[in-house]
Parts: structure tokens; C-alpha cells; sequence
């Protein structure tokens, strides 16, 4: 399904609202992981991995080498790079939600509620997300590619670069198994993706190695209240909200709900309530996400990159109903993005960490 001139200018005018609410963004400083990758001895060397067993030849190594070739130790330029690919996400969740909601209009919802979801903050002010970054794009691009006639090669070569940018893309096989359920068509080339999969867990397990941090401890008993964690995070109520002064978040966040509930009433009330596309969208967010919700001690929102896409297209399903319940929703959702970047730039840890001798080469 090819784009159109009206579906280009729909989606750059999401993508020009995005640099006007994240332009701090691209002056944001290298800090932390950003200051031990660009002072590796092996930042350009694909075949070893960084320090703590970080292999993501083609997010940080290739990223990080070729973006400091061409920019030196200017952050504007990675940020610009990170973006870019971020935007050209966009291009294919709307492709992507187009063919699942049939719907063009539900299509630019699904791209409204994604690229503006808080939860996308780390990806746009902190450099080192870029292994989440590279890695949503080139799951977004092999979907893509999948659903293409004779695009098979290409769907394989994205996923590979996907596991080559962060190795929690070993998830994707299982998205196309959801995919193949929910279009109730299925491929032997399936298998494909699951082999890949498979090996590369191998060869990360016997010959990479997992991180040393014992943050990344995996624990199986708070899986539930990690869960509710991220989904809250998906529903756009922004980290750190415990803690916070502000209610003015809580009140928008409390307003949307009942907005989601109002027109789940509506849905029912008219008999055209999707059941499978609803489970299709809980079943991405929760194999999307599935991996950190047993990491309660590394809790960060940036990890629903992939996930968020499946909530996004629930709620331009679910609110597309009624029009007058849908365009406030759209405005208290867009109020709830502004407040919660006022609020993270306050608050978030990445801002706080990233000022001072920590940020600067």
C-alpha cells in the first residue's frame, strides 16, 4: 500500500510538531554510557564488544563511529541522526497501522498516539537509547517488508540488523506469530525468523555474554507490579509521577481514561467492538515488553519503544468511534505529552545526571 501526498504531509506535519516540543533534545549532552562508548579503543571493531558485553555492532558501534567521524564530539549531529530514524519510524507505523486498521484516518491516530507518547522521552534527549532507536526501526521495517510480495530477503535483513542493534528483537518472531493470528494467514517463512532468532540467542549466550550489572538481575515474582509500571507508562503518565507536586498530570491522566471508557461504553452500546484486534494490540504490548517486566531494579520507559506501538493502535481504534469524544481525548492526550515534558525536564534523571563535568568529553 503506497503513500499518498496527503499521507506524507499528515505525517511530517506529526513529525514537525515533534521538533518543536523535543528541540532541547538535540543540545543535550554525552553522559554515562555515551562517555564510555566514545572513549572506547574498540568504539569502530564490529566483531568485539564494549565494556560490561555490549554487542550492538550496528546502534552503537557503526552509529557512534560514524556519527563521531562526521561530527566529531558535536551531540546535536547524533541527536539529528537518532531523530531522523525515530521520524522515518513514523513512515512505517503508519504503513503498518494502515494495513491492520484498514483505515487511514485510524492510521494517523496510530501515529498521533505513538509519537507523542512520553514514554518516548530518553529516546529523543539521551544519545546511548540508540540500541532501542535502531532497534524499533528495523523490527518496524521487517513487519514491513514481511507483508510485501516477494520482500521475504529484506524482511530477513532487517531483523538481523535489528538483533544486530539490540538483542531484546528476539521477541519479533513471536510479534509475526500474533500478526499471522490475527490476519488468520499463515507463512512457512515464519520458521525463518524463528531459527534466526534462536541462533542469535545462542551466540549470545556462548559467545557474548549477558551485562555484568546487577541491575539487569532478572526477578520473576514482581512481574505484576512491574507490568502495571509500564503500562502506565503506555498510557501516557509520565515516570516519576509518585513523587510529584503537579497534579495537573494526574487530573489529565484521570480525564483520559475516562474518556477510553466512555467510548468502550459506545463500542459496546453500537455492537462494533473489534475483539481480536484488541487482544492483537495487549498481545504486542505484552510480547513487546515481556522481556522487562522481569527487571524490577532497571524500571525505564524507553524499553516500550517497540511495545507502545500495539497501545497506540487500541486507543485510535477505541476513541475513533465517536468524533466529539475523540478530539477531546486528542487534546487532553496532547496536554497530558506538553505537562509531562515540563515535568521530565525537571525531574527525569537523564536531565538531572546529564549537566556537569559527567557530560562533557
Amino acid at each position: 500500500m503506497l503513500l499518498n501526498k496527503n499521507h506524507y504531509l499528515v505525517i511530517l506535519s506529526v513529525i514537525l510538531l515533534t521538533v518543536i516540543l523535543y528541540w532541547p533534545s538535540f543540545s543535550s549532552p554525552f553522559f554515562q554510557d555515551d562517555v564510555v562508548v566514545l572513549r572506547s579503543k574498540n568504539i569502530s571493531n564490529f566483531l568485539t564488544t564494549l565494556p560490561k558485553n555490549r554487542y550492538y555492532p550496528v546502534s552503537v558501534q557503526l552509529f557512534y563511529s560514524f556519527s563521531k567521524s562526521v561530527f566529531g564530539l558535536n551531540p546535536f549531529g547524533f541527536h539529528l541522526i537518532l531523530f531522523i530514524f525515530s521520524s522515518l519510524s513514523l513512515f512505517l507505523i503508519f504503513s503498518l497501522a494502515r494495513k491492520i486498521l484498514l483505515d487511514d484516518k485510524k492510521a494517523y491516530l496510530t501515529v498521533f498516539f505513538y509519537a507523542f507518547n512520553i514514554s518516548l522521552f530518553a529516546n529523543f534527549y539521551w544519545v546511548a537509547v540508540s540500541y532501542f532507536v535502531f532497534g524499533g526501526f528495523f523490527i518496524f521495517l521487517s513487519l514491513y517488508f514481511y507483508w510485501q510480495k516477494n520482500f521475504l530477503t529484506l524482511s530477513l535483513i532487517s531483523f538481523v540488523m535489528a538483533l544486530l542493534s539490540n538483542e531484546l528483537a528476539f521477541v519479533y518472531p513471536f510479534l509475526l506469530t500474533i500478526t499471522s493470528w490475527y490476519f488468520k494467514k499463515w507463512s512457512k517463512s515464519l520458521i525463518f525468523f524463528l531459527i534466526i532468532g534462536f541462533l542469535y540467542i545462542l551466540f549470545k549466550i556462548f559467545l557474548i555474554g549477558f551485562s555484568t550489572n546487577t541491575d539487569y538481575t532478572l526477578n520473576f515474582f514482581g512481574i505484576f507490579s512491574t507490568a502495571r509500571w509500564y503500562l502506565l507508562r503506555a498510557f501516557n503518565l509520565p515516570e516519576g509521577i509518585k513523587f510529584a507536586s503537579d497534579r495537573s498530570l494526574l487530573i489529565l491522566f484521570v480525564i483520559f481514561l475516562m474518556f477510553l471508557l466512555i467510548s468502550f461504553y459506545y463500542r459496546l452500546k453500537s455492537k462494533k467492538i473489534d475483539f481480536r484486534l484488541y487482544l492483537f494490540s495487549l498481545f504486542w504490548f505484552l510480547i513487546g515488553a515481556l522481556p522487562f517486566f522481569f527487571l524490577p531494579m532497571h524500571l525505564s520507559s524507553y524499553y516500550l519503544t517497540v511495545a507502545l506501538f500495539g497501545i497506540s493502535l487500541f486507543f485510535s481504534n477505541l476513541l475513533s468511534e465517536n468524533p466529539r469524544i475523540l478530539l477531546l481525548a486528542i487534546l487532553v492526550y496532547f496536554l497530558l505529552t506538553f505537562r509531562g515534558l515540563i515535568f521530565l525536564s525537571q525531574t527525569h534523571w537523564i536531565i538531572l545526571k546529564n549537566t556537569g563535568p559527567i557530560g562533557i568529553m
